[in-house]
C-alpha cells in the first residue's frame, strides 16, 4: 500500500503498489481510517502495480463488488486436465469505485 488519502469530501484515493502478503488487510484497515461509511467513491489507483498474490487482489475486490459474484477463473493449460478454479465473493462492500 502506497497512499490513502481524500481528494475531496466524500471522494476518497487509495494506491496499491502490488498485491503482497497484508495488502487485503492494509486496505481494510485504510478504509477504516477514512472512514468508509462516509466514502461515495473511491480511485484505486493500480497504475505501476506488478501483480502478487491472487488471494490478496480477491480479498481487495471484495471491498467493492457484490456477495456471490466469481472475481477469477482459472483453467489449466492442457484442455482436457479438467482443473478449474474460481474464486467467489464471501463479503461485499459497496463503495462505488474507478480504477486508474
Amino acid at each position: 500500500m502506497h497512499d490513502a488519502f481524500w481528494l475531496r469530501p466524500g471522494i476518497a484515493y487509495l494506491h496499491i503498489l502490488s498485491f503482497g502478503d497484508y495488502t487485503g488487510r492494509e486496505v481494510e484497515q485504510n478504509l477504516k481510517r477514512l472512514g468508509e461509511d462516509r466514502i461515495e467513491g473511491l480511485i484505486l489507483d493500480l497504475r505501476d502495480n506488478g501483480g502478487g498474490l491472487l488471494n490478496q487482489a480477491v480479498d481487495v475486490a471484495g471491498h467493492f463488488l457484490e456477495k456471490g459474484q466469481s472475481v477469477v477463473s482459472q483453467r489449466g493449460r492442457s484442455s482436457g486436465n479438467g482443473f478449474i478454479r474460481r474464486s467467489t465473493l464471501l463479503r461485499a462492500g459497496g463503495i462505488r469505485l474507478s480504477c486508474w
